[in-house]
């Protein structure tokens, strides 16, 4: 609680028993002073609610970014993991293929000989085709 919000309180509880004390003894003075310490006391109540209030919203922005922050840090950590998993998985899979490749070279050498020569002239002919 706010200091202001308890120092209130009591100016204001002060305030009513001064009202009291001069209406009952018919001091009009005492009586102004009295309501002029409820009203101070009131405005001063009500400053320390307000500084309360905001010191407890910022206190919850504080907690809902530090969430926010938290939960933005577990979803790039999971992101990382899985680009990390995905290209363990694309370079397990090109080994693989490379592999397949080797195999069937050795297989088929003659095949693979006819293959790399049309591939090349392919090649060879778009290159040659796109500079003209």
């Amino acid at each position: 609680m706010d200091d202001n919000t308890v120092e209130g309180t009591v100016r204001d509880f002060t305030g009513r028993g001064k009202e009291a004390l001069g209406a009952a003894a018919g001091d009009a003075k005492l009586q102004a002073e009295g309501k002029v310490d409820q009203i101070v006391g009131a405005g001063q109540k009500a400053y320390g609610s307000a500084r309360e209030a905001v010191r407890e919203g910022a206190d919850q922005a504080s907690a809902a970014a530090d969430s926010m922050a938290g939960a933005v840090s577990d979803a790039a950590r999971r992101a990382g993991h899985q680009a990390a998993e995905l290209g363990d998985r694309a370079y397990a899979e090109a080994s693989n293929m490379g592999k397949y490749a080797n195999e069937r070279v050795k297989e088929q050498p003659l095949a693979a000989l006819l293959l790399a020569g049309i591939v090349g002239g392919v090649i060879g002919h778009l290159l040659s085709s796109s500079r003209r």
